[in-house]
């Protein structure tokens, strides 16, 4: 090869060399003179797009109405309009996993649902069943039948005898009007005796045997236990003095306390259901009589009183005892308790699609009774939720939808990337 050849060939690659140096300058020259054009184009872009809400791609299924940080601390990202349909996340999982998982599903069913309000109380002696017994008339106690408190004592039982000089009185002035000449002042006078605690019977053993009685005996006006007692014989009592009181058990007073959220499904005239705690087979029927207006400033509950047949005296005054007041049913969508998964302010269920594949779904959820709850919106009848194993499907999908996520945050820089070609 002569030498001419050589310096020919030499020249052909410096000049290559030389044009594609040449090219490079200019591709990169462009590229600086048109980046503003681009970053403009861009920004443009993301600006024209509408913000919906903000999300931590961890947990896609939270909302956030700004940016910031969520509440594992991860940056939150936004969810323009166009990208909504990218929220729901179907997983996609083979038949013979989804057997080793134990996934099982049940229907959403339509049929009648009611608000079964569980909670405690004790029973209170029905307050306008409490006698209490005074002396019309000043005098003694001379003997007193019943000597301690808590006693039963049966209707028109003695309870004691008194010694009263106006009684006395009162008798002998009523055995005159006996005689002829004040035979019209008979029942007038009888009336009065009446009214100073006589008895019909002792009247009738007065016109009998036409004598007066120094002692004058006072009968119980009612069935009641003794509940308080506070003479003994010998005391001299008064009009106003309470010598006893006696009360009725044969209906008592449930006294229940409804915590705040139940509130708004408790009505009078409703059914409710009396179980002993330690007996919950055992039940008796009563009715919700009167829902106190205040709240009580400890507890924050709402007191109801429930009026209990009580014919055999079984429930006594501070005994414990559960209650269930059921609210009137009504036709709702319902599915089992346990499908639903609890985020801090939304829920949400796992739907199955069939052949392997589940998708989260938002729902608005109503009252929960008996093991299921209310289904408001979110759901149709027929769909099936899953039961168990939910949990573990919904973490996969939230792991899904934030690789999603990240790898479309990491598909669309803010400016480009390197100089066009």
């Amino acid at each position: 090869m002569s030498l001419f050849k050589v310096k020919l060939r030499m020249g052909a690659k410096i000049r290559l060399v030389f044009i594609m140096v040449l090219c490079l300058i200019v591709s990169t020259g462009g590229y600086f003179l048109l980046k503003p054009f681009f970053l403009q184009q861009t920004n443009k872009a993301q600006f024209s797009k509408k913000i919906l809400y903000w999300i931590d791609p961890m947990e896609p299924h939270i909302h956030y109405e700004g940016p910031g940080k969520s509440r594992m601390n991860m940056d939150l990202i936004p969810v323009y309009e166009e990208e909504q349909k990218k929220e729901t996340t179907t997983l996609q999982i083979s038949p013979n996993i989804v057997n080793s998982l134990g996934v099982r599903t049940a229907p959403v069913e339509e049929g009648p649902m009611s608000m079964t309000i569980k909670a405690f109380g004790s029973i209170k002696a029905d307050e306008t069943k409490i006698a209490h017994i005074h002396t019309y008339v000043d005098g003694w106690i001379q003997k007193l039948h019943t000597k301690a408190t808590d006693g039963i004592v049966e209707k028109d039982q003695p309870l004691f005898e008194i010694y009263s000089r106006n009684l006395v009185f009162s008798q002998k002035e009523y055995l005159l009007t006996l005689k002829d000449n004040y035979k019209e002042y008979k029942d007038p006078q009888a009336s009065k005796l009446k009214a100073l605690g006589v008895s019909e019977k002792q009247i009738k053993e007065l016109l009998k045997t036409n004598k007066s009685s120094p002692l004058v005996t006072i009968y119980a006006p009612q069935k009641g236990f003794v509940d308080s007692l506070n003479i003994r014989e010998g005391m001299y009592v008064s009009p106003e003095t309470t010598v006893m009181s006696l009360t009725d058990l044969s209906d008592v007073w449930v006294i229940a306390e409804i915590f705040p959220s139940q509130f708004s499904f408790v009505k009078e005239k409703q059914v409710a259901k009396i179980y002993l705690p330690q007996s919950s087979y055992l039940s008796w029927q009563g009715e919700v009589d009167y829902i106190y207006p205040t709240i009580d400033l400890t507890s924050q509950t709402l007191k109801v009183r429930i009026r209990l047949s009580n014919p055999e005296w079984f429930f006594k005054p501070n005994m414990l005892v559960a209650v269930e007041i059921q609210e009137a049913p009504k036709q709702a969508l319902t599915i089992p308790s346990e499908a639903v998964i609890w985020s801090s302010n939304k829920q949400h269920v796992i739907l199955a699609l069939g052949e392997g594949k589940f998708q989260a779904r938002q729902v608005t959820t109503g009252i929960q009774s008996e093991g299921r709850i209310e289904i408001l919106s979110g759901l149709n009848k027929g769909e099936r939720v899953v039961t168990s194993s939910q949990f573990l499907l919904d973490s996969d999908i939230n792991l899904k939808a934030g690789f999603e996520r990240l790898e479309d945050s990491s598909a669309s820089p803010s400016e480009p990337s390197g100089p066009p070609s």
